[in-house]
């Protein structure tokens, strides 16, 4: 099921917390946002964990690097989960990474260190979903604590056949001392790149979904 009800077509706001997998109920605000994108949910969660490709569509993260990683097999991961896990410079639980954050276009950057904590397939209504998680691993959790969330999620064809529109719903949700500050002071650039991320992430998923289906030659 998912973790939160985001409407849809919501752009990005700051707002009453969510639950989040490392630290549920607790926290001081979440800034989310949702939208529908014209891909099969695998299409959108490959391009959101192959942080290589980051500099391509996402302004508001676009460098991202891979300090360490588990080895994936010893990682509980469905199959379908799994053949992305192996690949290098991708995202699976026990990851960790730095992404140098941009919250306005031209802004200097900003390094945040993370860890992924989830990756998973979840059912809705009937409807399969994926859900990957990261949270903040630079601070000490009283001072800040972050976790963002992302679930992709299917939206049946009317034909019966393979989905490939997604229902795309993101959060992250802040707690510790210091999130107080960022409520009543970041809001726009949190906003800002929230969008960003949404807006590229739907872009580059269209045009991955479209080169997956265009005719091979030869």
């Amino acid at each position: 099921m998912a973790l939160a009800t985001i409407p849809l077509g919501q752009p990005p706001k700051c707002g009453r917390p969510f639950p989040v997998p490392s630290y549920g109920n607790g926290g001081v605000f979440s800034v989310s946002c949702s939208t529908i994108i014209e891909a099969s949910p695998q299409t959108c969660l490959e391009t959101v964990l192959d942080t290589a490709k980051y500099p391509q569509w996402n302004s508001f993260c676009p460098e991202a690097y891979i300090d360490s990683a588990p080895d994936p097999s010893t990682i509980h991961l469905d199959p379908d989960l799994r053949r992305l896990a192996v690949r290098p410079g991708h995202i699976y639980p026990g990851v960790k990474m730095r992404f140098e954050a941009r919250l306005k276009a031209n802004a200097d950057p900003y390094t945040t260190s993370l860890e992924a904590t989830v990756l998973e397939r979840f059912e809705e209504d009937g409807r399969t979903g994926y859900r990957v998680a990261w949270r903040v691993s630079d601070s000490r959790v009283w001072l800040l604590r972050g976790e963002r969330v992302q679930e992709f999620l299917e939206v049946p064809a009317k034909d019966g056949g393979q989905a490939t529109t997604t229902e795309y719903r993101s959060w992250e949700t802040f707690g510790g001392v210091l999130a107080y500050y960022i409520y009543n002071f970041m809001q726009s650039q949190l906003k800002s790149g929230f969008r960003r991320w949404m807006d590229g992430l739907k872009k580059a998923s269209e045009e991955a979904e479209r080169d997956k289906r265009r005719p091979q030659v030869g």
